[in-house]
C-alpha cells in the first residue's frame, strides 16, 4: 500500500539533516522511516499546495508507487520542529525550521541512486570523472529509457521543467533517479513554474499550453525523444571532457568498445525509440488514471465560462453546445391529432436517476481538467 503514516506526539526517535537543504530523515515509532522536506511557498500558496499533491498523485500512478508526497498537518509540523530543536544542534539544521515553507513528508526510499556526477571540493563544484563514467554506463539500458519516457510524460503534463525542459534539455543532472536500478520519478513539483514561467506547474488553475501536444502528436513525441537522448549524451560528453578523461570501455548490446568524450555525445540516440515508446505509454496511463478520477469524483467534464481556446482542436472550453432537437426514437411515429382534438403531448424521454455522488468533498483541480480538455481527454 505504501501509505505515509502520521507523525504522532513523541513518536520521533531519530533525525538526520541533509546539509544545506530543508530535508530531514526521520525514524519514528508509528511506521516506516520518513523524509520531511520544506517546499517553497507560492505566491498563491493554496495553488502551491494543490500542485504539490497532484503532481505526486499523477507520477505515483504512472511511474512508481513509492512516489507519494503528503502535506503535513499542523500538529505534525509542530511535533517535527519540536523534535528537531531537541535532537539537532547545528545552525544549518535549526535555521530551516524557522523558515516559512510548505512542509511535506514521504516514505524514505532505500537504495535510491541518481545520475548526478558533480562533487564539491573546497567550496567549489566540479565534475567527478568516476561519477560521469558510472552515469554513462548506468544509462545503457533500453528499459531505463522506456521508463524514463513515462516519467517525462507526467512531467510534461505537470509542467515540471526541473528534470527535462519543454525543449528536451537535461536541466537537473541529479533528477534521473533509480530505486534498485529501476527508474522512479521523484521530485515531481517544479516551484519555479507555479509562480512564474507561464504557470506551467500550477495545477490549481490555468489551461493548456503548446508543449502538451507532445503527449498526443507522434511527430512531436519523436522529436522530443530525439532531443532528450541527444542532449543527455552531449552533456555527459562535455562533463567527461572537463575531467580530461581518457577513453574507457563500455558494453553496448553485448559488444565492448572504447568510449570517449566525443563518441558519448551520440551514444544514446539509439535509445530514442525506447524513450518515445515510454512517452506514449506514460501518456496513455496518465489519461486512463485521470479519467478514472473524474468518474470517481463525479466532476463535470466541462465548466461553463472556462478558458477559451484551450483545446488542441474542436470544442473549446467554456463553449456550450447547441441544444439538440428532439426526434422520435426508433419504433415511435408521430400521430396527427383528430380534427378538433388537442394534440397529445410528445413522448417524454426516460431520464435516468442521477448517479450517486462519490467523494463529493474531493475535486479534480481545475488546472488538471483544463489540461485534459486541451488534450482531448475529456
Amino acid at each position: 500500500m505504501n501509505s505515509v503514516p502520521l507523525i504522532q506526539p513523541n513518536s520521533i526517535t531519530a533525525i538526520r539533516h541533509l546539509d544545506g537543504k530543508p530535508i530531514y530523515f526521520i525514524t519514528h515509532t508509528n511506521g516506516p522511516d520518513l523524509v520531511v522536506k520544506g517546499e517553497p511557498l507560492g505566491e498563491n500558496n493554496d495553488h502551491a499546495k494543490v500542485s504539490i499533491v497532484w503532481t505526486s498523485k499523477t507520477m505515483k500512478n504512472v511511474s512508481h508507487n513509492l512516489v507519494n508526497v503528503k502535506l503535513m498537518q499542523d500538529p505534525e509540523i509542530d511535533e517535527f520542529k519540536r523534535a528537531v530543536r531537541a535532537r539537532l544542534i547545528t545552525p544549518d539544521s535549526l535555521m530551516h525550521i524557522d523558515r516559512q515553507l510548505n512542509w511535506v513528508k514521504m516514505l524514505k526510499v532505500n537504495d535510491l541512486t541518481d545520475t548526478s556526477y558533480e562533487e564539491t571540493v573546497g567550496g567549489f563544484t566540479r565534475d567527478n570523472q568516476l561519477k560521469v563514467k558510472k552515469t554513462v554506463k548506468m544509462l545503457l539500458d533500453e528499459t531505463k529509457w522506456f521508463d524514463l519516457g513515462k516519467v517525462a510524460a507526467v512531467d510534461l503534463f505537470n509542467g515540471n521543467n526541473d528534470r527535462f525542459d519543454r525543449e528536451g534539455y537535461w536541466v537537473n543532472k541529479g533528477n534521473i533517479m533509480f530505486v534498485n536500478n529501476v527508474v522512479i520519478g521523484m521530485d515531481t513539483w517544479d516551484p519555479s513554474g507555479t509562480n512564474a514561467g507561464g504557470g506551467f506547474s500550477n495545477l490549481a488553475v490555468g489551461g493548456g499550453y503548446e508543449e502538451l501536444r507532445i503527449l498526443i502528436d507522434p511527430a512531436l513525441m519523436r522529436q522530443y525523444a530525439h532531443n532528450i537522448t541527444s542532449n543527455v549524451g552531449i552533456e555527459l560528453g562535455r562533463a567527461l571532457a572537463r575531467t580530461e578523461a581518457t577513453a574507457f570501455t563500455i558494453i553496448v548490446n553485448g559488444q565492448r568498445f572504447q568510449a570517449d568524450s566525443t563518441s558519448i555525445r551520440t551514444l544514446y540516440l539509439d535509445y530514442a525509440t525506447n524513450f518515445q515508446q515510454g512517452l506514449a505509454a506514460g501518456a496513455q496511463q496518465l489519461r486512463v488514471y485521470l479519467q478514472g478520477k473524474v468518474r470517481q469524483y463525479q466532476n463535470p467534464w466541462q465548466r461553463v465560462g472556462g478558458h477559451q481556446g484551450n483545446r488542441a482542436n474542436g470544442f473549446n472550453m467554456g463553449q456550450q453546445r447547441r441544444a439538440q432537437r428532439a426526434f422520435p426514437q426508433m419504433g415511435q411515429r408521430r400521430v396527427a391529432p383528430i380534427r378538433g382534438q388537442q394534440a397529445p403531448p410528445p413522448p417524454q424521454p426516460v431520464v435516468p436517476p442521477p448517479p450517486p455522488v462519490v467523494n463529493a468533498q474531493k475535486q479534480i483541480p481545475q488546472g488538471v481538467l483544463d489540461r485534459m480538455t486541451y488534450l482531448g481527454w475529456l
